[in-house]
C-alpha cells in the first residue's frame, strides 16, 4: 500500500513537494523525521488540483508546489528536475508509478 507525504519547504501554502512511498518502509520513516508529513491519497490530489489552477489563473504565485505526485526515492534523485512526463500515471493523472 502507499503512503502520501507532503513536505511544506516554506512557511506559505503554496509551496510544497508531493511523494508517496511504500507503507512502513525506512524510506519513509526517514522522511517523516526529515520534516514530511503524511497525509491521504485525496489531500494529495486536492494539492495537485490546487496547483493546477493556480497556474492556469495567477502565474505570480505558482510554480513553488507540485502538481504531480512521484515516487520519494525519485524526488530525491539529485538529478531529478521534476517534470520527467514518460512515467505512466494512474487514471487520475496525478500519481505517477
Amino acid at each position: 500500500m502507499k503512503h502520501y507525504l507532503v513536505n511544506y519547504w516554506k512557511d506559505f501554502g503554496n509551496t510544497y513537494t508531493l511523494a508517496w512511498t511504500e507503507a512502513g518502509s525506512a524510506e519513509e520513516q526517514a522522511a517523516i523525521e526529515n520534516g514530511w508529513e503524511r497525509i491521504t491519497r485525496k489531500e494529495a490530489i486536492r494539492l495537485c488540483v490546487e496547483e493546477r489552477e493556480r497556474r492556469r489563473t495567477d502565474e505570480a504565485f505558482s510554480g513553488y508546489a507540485s502538481e504531480k505526485v512521484f515516487p520519494l526515492s525519485l524526488i530525491q534523485n539529485d538529478d531529478f528536475d521534476g517534470d520527467i512526463e514518460w512515467w505512466m500515471n494512474t487514471n487520475d493523472g496525478y500519481i505517477y508509478c
